[in-house]
């Protein structure tokens, strides 16, 4: 398998770069549909390019309203689990204009390779919280 974690790692910060300008356009290219977005509040299936815009103008406009300056991303990890197939995740912080906190939460990327181009096909943000499980599943 060739190690493509240095693209998906430079196609994710592309994306965070694109979404912080608030503009639909700009990250509609990130995503490959059909795609799925998956948020504290609410569960978006996204099928088609008038509906990558919508939806991420949806997201946009509230940010918007909560005075939204730019979002960064810390312990950014990367796992590339096939030759088409990557998993990215981390935490994210929003700031406000004044620099205050607007939301702090984590998130969970699945990336897939379209041709030579690494794009979106599930983001879920969750809660900022690391867990961890063991679970045999040996009879």
């Amino acid at each position: 398998m060739t190690d493509d974690t240095k693209a998906v790692f430079k196609t994710f910060i592309d994306y965070a770069e694109a979404f912080n300008t608030l503009n639909p356009d700009l990250v509609a290219p990130f995503i490959h549909l059909p795609a799925l977005l998956i948020t504290l509040k609410a569960v978006v299936p996204i099928s088609n390019d008038v509906e990558v815009k919508g939806t991420f103008n949806k997201f946009f406009e509230e940010l918007k309203e909560g005075d939204f300056k730019e979002s960064k991303v810390h312990g950014l990890q990367i796992n590339q689990v096939s030759e088409n197939q990557a998993i990215v995740s981390g935490t994210a912080t929003r700031y406000k204009t004044n620099g205050s906190v607007l939301e702090h939460f984590g998130f969970t990327y699945t990336l897939r390779k379209v041709d030579e181009d690494w794009k979106i096909i599930v983001g879920v943000l969750h809660n900022p919280t690391e867990f961890s499980a063991t679970v045999s599943l040996s009879p």
